[in-house]
């Protein structure tokens, strides 16, 4: 009987696919190409937890790096806030100003009678929303610093020399009772800029522009005031 070739027996399977087996298996492909075909949950029990451990351990400490940063900073933002409570109260007392100064501009701008008044109620009309802007970037940085913004039932109302007058022809005391209220506006915020100088330079260069304003509107009504008691 002749004996098959070498090729022979890679057309009928059997023999070749063995010693292919016995090639891989010996190189080490073998059993590679035999844990691949493990179910996972199989090969999971077999594979080293080092990785897994550690990667574990280096969250751990993530964490508890993170709760000690988190814990400084709220310890440095607690102590910012008692050492800004003085900034904090005299900016709750300009947001009061400003909101009541609203009030009064409102009030004064539809109450007034007369040809003579319509120059300042348009001028008191269009400086509402200036005012507004005022508090409300007084309320941020409140907001910011740690303080709580006051409500109604915190604000106490003063400028009394500014409530609509019983004669409501009587223009020059709407325009003395404006000046009034801006000089009183610009004593409190020279008193804030004082206050956060070498402190609070955000603060202080954001009063500096109110105030600006403030000085400016001042000098609008004293023009008024000129020109109307004559």
């Amino acid at each position: 009987m002749p004996i098959p070739k070498k090729s022979e027996f890679v057309g009928h399977g059997t023999p070749a696919t063995s010693l292919s087996f016995l090639q891989r298996r010996n190189s080490g492909e073998g059993e590679k190409k035999e844990n691949s075909l493990l179910p996972r949950r199989l090969k999971s029990r077999h594979l080293p937890k080092t990785k897994e451990k550690t990667s574990a351990k280096n969250s751990a400490l993530d964490f508890a790096r993170l709760c000690v940063i988190l814990g400084g900073e709220e310890l440095s933002f607690m102590e910012n806030l008692k050492e800004n409570s003085d900034i904090v109260a005299e900016l709750a007392v300009a947001y009061g100003m400003e909101l009541e100064t609203v009030q009064n501009y409102i009030a004064n701008s539809v109450h007034l009678d007369g040809v003579r008044s319509e120059v300042i109620k348009k001028a008191l009309a269009a400086d509402v929303a200036v005012e507004v802007q005022h508090a409300q970037q007084i309320a941020q940085r409140i907001k910011t610093i740690g303080g709580r913004v006051p409500g109604s039932m915190s604000l106490q109302a003063v400028q009394e020399s500014l409530q609509p007058p019983k004669d409501t022809t009587d223009v020059v005391s709407v325009i003395q009772g404006v000046i009034a209220a801006e000089e009183a506006a610009i004593a409190q915020y020279q008193k804030i800029i004082q206050l956060c100088d070498g402190r609070d330079y955000v603060t202080q260069d954001l009063i500096i522009q109110i105030l600006g304003n403030e000085e400016e509107h001042r000098r609008e009504f004293v023009g008024f005031l000129k020109e109307y008691e004559k």
